[in-house]
C-alpha cells in the first residue's frame, strides 16, 4: 500500500480493495490401503492484488490492482500403504492462473506455476525408524506482468531419515542431493533479470521432545 516504501508518507499507493469469490468441491478416500484427498477449485477476483515484479526500496515485492482474474485448478494428496513397510505419499497440483488488466491485457499470473509434483517414497522399520526419497517438481512460472521474463522449471531430490521414541525425535534431512542450480525468484532490474538462487546440496538435523 504504500508503494515499496519503508515508512508512510502520507499517500496510498493502492486504495482498491480485492474482492474474492471461491467454490471448490472436495473428495476425501480413506481405506486400510489408501487415503486421499482431490480438491477442484475456481476462485475469481476483482481488483486483485498481484505481484508485478518488482521490489520496494524496503526489499518487500510490490503489488498492483489487477481489474480481473481467476484461478482453477485440480489438488490432490494422499498416500498410498504399498505393504506394511513401503508408502507412497503424493501431493500435486494442477491450474490455470489468468489476469486481466488495461496495460498488459490477458496474461498468466506472476510467480504462480501451472503444476507441481512431490512424490514421496518411504520405507518403515519396525517401531522407531522410517526412511524416505522425495521427488519435487515446479512448473516454470513468469516473474512479471508482461509474461516476458519466466524462471526455469525446477526438479529436486530430498532423502530424510527419522527416528521416533517415546519422548524424542530424531531426524535427518538431505537437501538437493543432486545440487541442481534452481530458483525460488527473481527481480526485474534495469537491464536485466536478477535471479535468487536456491539453496544447493544441504543437510539438516532435528531434535524434537515431546512432553
Amino acid at each position: 500500500m504504500f508503494g515499496g516504501n519503508e515508512w508512510f508518507l502520507g499517500t496510498l499507493a493502492t486504495k482498491t480493495p480485492e474482492i474474492a469469490h471461491d467454490l471448490e468441491l472436495g473428495y476425501d478416500l480413506k481405506t486400510d490401503k489408501v487415503t486421499g484427498n482431490i480438491n477442484l477449485y475456481y476462485t475469481w477476483f476483482k481488483d486483485e492484488l498481484v505481484l508485478n515484479g518488482l521490489f520496494g526500496t524496503n526489499g518487500l515485492p510490490a503489488h498492483e490492482n489487477a481489474e480481473s482474474s481467476y484461478r482453477f485448478g485440480l489438488e490432490f494428496s494422499g498416500e498410498w500403504r504399498v505393504s506394511d513397510r513401503i508408502s507412497l505419499i503424493n501431493n500435486s497440483s494442477l491450474s490455470r492462473n489468468i489476469v486481466k488488466t488495461e496495460a498488459y491485457g490477458t496474461k498468466n499470473h506472476t510467480f504462480t506455476p501451472s503444476y507441481t509434483v512431490n512424490q514421496d517414497i518411504e520405507y518403515s522399520l519396525p517401531k522407531h525408524y522410517r526412511f524416505g526419497l522425495g521427488l519435487r517438481f515446479r512448473d516454470g512460472l513468469y516473474v512479471d506482468m508482461m509474461n516476458t521474463y519466466k524462471l526455469p522449471s525446477a526438479l529436486t531430490l530430498n532423502a530424510y531419515i527419522n527416528a521416533d521414541f517415546e519422548s524424542w525425535d530424531l531426524g535427518v534431512r538431505v537437501g538437493n542431493i543432486t545440487n541442481e542450480r534452481t530458483y525460488s525468484s527473481a527481480v526485474l532490474g534495469a537491464t536485466e533479470l536478477l535471479y535468487l538462487i536456491d539453496v544447493p546440496f544441504n543437510v539438516m538435523f532435528s531434535v524434537k521432545y515431546k512432553f
